[in-house]
């Protein structure tokens, strides 16, 4: 008998929590959209400050998110629905908290708090970073999912056949080329190109023993050529500000920069995880590019990289 009303009273709980969720309304707002909520005009501006903080790697200065600001009494139940909120207001907590689909959903909610402008500016110092990273990190959860519902299976079936991995293709990449180990996916896009490359290096599985400059670049000019003879894509590795910067992730390799064709005015961001495939003793690379001349190139590329994340050994 106690058993039954327990799973009786789980049910009810479970049942109440999927019903608020299915009452809740969808939250609004374009992706990297930041609300921030302040009453306090200088706390305000230094919290925009951070989240404007350029992204690394684009060919020009563009903010991590697009911000605007409003004050609470004209916080309406409109604004409330935002997908990314950020609430700043005053006391002793002088840190950062965080709260899901409180008015809406999917939502995040970052409460800001801090006992002074000089307190929150230190706060920003301390944690800015985090806070950007929080707000990425919805952004690209928000990515994916819409990725996992709208992709492209048949350009997944030919990766799984010729790189033994499964990696999740944007449904609108239905343009392709094939090269020696090497497959090229775009949305052949004329003013907007975002494309995904997938190619083997085939000496080893370090990831801390491969040349990643020198790699990428003679796989790109044997199979990405210009329109005319002597043109071929390559990274850009100077001035130092520019230069391509790798890191480690767990068992990835990750690495991001700029490409330039040679001998042509075509150039864009770049990004590329690798993962070691140590039954087949290779690396695999998964890359990112856009070539979107006159437009900002945020979004494009990180719209791109839930794609190049998502590359996993295929495990038959």
């Amino acid at each position: 008998m106690r058993w039954t009303v327990a799973v009786a009273t789980l049910l009810m709980l479970l049942g109440c929590h999927d019903g608020r969720k299915a009452l809740m309304l969808e939250s609004v707002g374009k992706p990297y959209e930041v609300l921030v909520v302040c009453d306090d005009s200088t706390m305000a501006a230094l919290v925009r400050a951070e989240l404007e903080t350029p992204v690394y790697g684009l060919p020009q200065a563009e903010p991590s998110f697009d911000v605007s600001t409003v004050d609470t009494k004209h916080l309406n139940a409109t604004l409330r629905t935002t997908r990314n909120l950020v609430m700043v207001g005053k006391g002793n907590d002088n840190d950062i908290r965080i709260r899901h689909d409180v008015y809406a959903q999917p939502q995040i909610e970052v409460l800001v708090s801090a006992s002074s402008a000089q307190q929150l500016s230190r706060l920003m110092r301390e944690k800015g970073q985090q806070l950007r990273k929080v707000l990425t990190v919805n952004e690209m959860k928000a990515a994916h999912e819409q990725l996992e519902r709208h992709h492209n299976a048949e350009a997944e079936r030919t990766i799984r056949q010729l790189f033994g991995v499964e990696m999740l293709i944007p449904a609108d990449m239905t343009s392709s080329k094939r090269g020696k180990d090497f497959l090229w996916l775009s949305n052949n896009s004329p003013d907007a190109m975002q494309n995904v490359c997938i190619y083997i290096y085939k000496k080893g599985t370090d990831l801390h023993d491969v040349r990643w400059v020198a790699l990428r670049d003679s796989v790109m000019r044997a199979n990405i050529p210009g329109e005319e003879p002597g043109m071929y894509m390559h990274t850009v590795n100077e001035p130092y500000e520019r230069q391509v910067i790798g890191r480690m992730e767990g068992q990835r390799y990750s690495f991001c920069g700029l490409w330039e064709m040679t001998g042509d005015m075509m150039g864009g961001p770049f990004s590329c995880v690798a993962i070691a495939d140590t039954a087949r003793q290779r690396i695999i690379v998964a890359e990112a590019f856009v070539y979107a001349p006159g437009r900002t190139k945020r979004n494009l590329m990180m719209a791109l990289q839930p794609v190049v994340s998502s590359i996993n050994i295929h495990q038959k």
